[in-house]
Order: structure tokens, then C-alpha cells, then sequence
């Protein structure tokens, strides 16, 4: 059974939001569980991923079609700036 999709918005980039998504992407629950797809500015989680120690990749995906299956310690990310 494949696991479902679950999209989440980043929220404020000058907020917490970025941090927090970033950290909970490191639990492997989360990834057992379902494939994240973030919307939101994938430079801001980018620093966010430093700044909390997420050794996490940032995948940008130019538009949301059939999103692929989640890679160990990926980020997948539709990115809403330029």
C-alpha cells in the first residue's frame, strides 16, 4: 500500500514554522508514515534546515503533479519563490 501524500504549508518565513517543519523531518515516524510535500520558500528551508542541524536535502519541484516516493533525509519542497 503506498503511503499517502500529506501537504503542508510553511507558513511565515519569519516565523518558526520553517524550523519546526524542518526538525520534524527528521523523525523517521514521519517518513513511515506518509510523503511530506512542503509548500513554501525552499531558500528559507533551506536555512532553516542549518540553522536547527537537519541534515536534510531540499528537493524545489517546479509544479506538483505525481510527487515520487520519498527519499531517506529528502525535503520535498514546491517552492513558491522565484
Amino acid at each position: 500500500m503506498s503511503k499517502p501524500v500529506i501537504a503542508i504549508t510553511m507558513g511565515d518565513a519569519a516565523g518558526v514554522g520553517p524550523e519546526i517543519i524542518m526538525k520534524s523531518f527528521t523523525h523517521p515516524d514521519l517518513l513511515a508514515k506518509c510523503r511530506p510535500l512542503v509548500i513554501g520558500d525552499a531558500a528559507r528551508l533551506e536555512v532553516a534546515g542549518r540553522i536547527v542541524g537537519a541534515a536534510l536535502k531540499v528537493n524545489r519541484l517546479a509544479r506538483v503533479r505525481r510527487t515520487r516516493p520519498s527519499l531517506p533525509r529528502a525535503a520535498w519542497i514546491a517552492s513558491i519563490s522565484g
